[in-house]
């Protein structure tokens, strides 16, 4: 879908020399959306010139098995999902505004 709903938990940790920022979140309305959390990470820190670097992660986290005739779903979440994740649009959004 183009949309859903979500419950999602945010976080932004400084540390020295970087920001930390995360998110979890499940989605409601989709297939199975239920069964699984994607965790994302974006880190940002002072790049060598006067710029910012990122580095992102993106995992999937099974909070339940999916049936077992419906097994092959399970590479595509996690394909899809970590294709287009939020925190790649926050990065892309970031380097918009920036430009």
């Amino acid at each position: 879908p183009t949309e859903t709903k979500v419950t999602s938990i945010f976080r932004l940790h400084p540390q020295d020399g970087q920001l930390v920022f995360t998110v979890q979140f499940c989605s409601h309305d989709i297939p199975y959306g239920e069964n699984f959390r994607v965790h994302e990470s974006v880190v940002f820190k002072a790049g060598p010139s006067s710029g910012v670097e990122t580095e992102q992660w993106v995992e999937v986290l099974w909070i339940a098995s999916l049936p077992w005739t419906h097994g092959v779903l399970k590479s595509i979440i996690e394909q899809k999902s970590k294709a287009d994740g939020l925190g790649t649009r926050v990065v892309n959004a970031i380097k918009k505004s920036a430009s």
